[in-house]
């Protein structure tokens, strides 16, 4: 799981406040607005377990590319990696 910042909650709270005053406009009710936003929060915290944070996006190339062409195509020998892409429609050079 990944640590929250040190302003999460104070945020929260805040983004609470403003949607809760934004659906109030469209007639819900004060329970049905309650539901709604504690429904997103906990989806966002779910998918907050699957997004890259800042940190983890600036490192974006290391993380999926972690060897240099050439150490991949020695660590798969055996299968002709070169030629499999080069076969494929995965790329437009031959």
């Amino acid at each position: 799981m990944k640590k929250a910042t040190k302003k999460g909650p104070e945020l929260l709270a805040i983004w609470r406040q403003m949607m809760e005053k934004l659906l109030s406009k469209f007639d819900f009710s004060e329970e049905e607005i309650k539901d709604i936003l504690d429904k997103v929060i906990a989806a966002d915290a779910e998918l907050a377990k699957y997004v890259l944070s800042n940190e983890e996006r600036s490192e974006y190339n290391k993380l999926y590319h972690p060897y240099e062409w050439v150490r991949f195509q020695d660590l798969g020998s055996r299968i002709a990696t070169r030629d499999l892409l080069y076969r494929s429609n995965w790329t437009n050079t031959r």
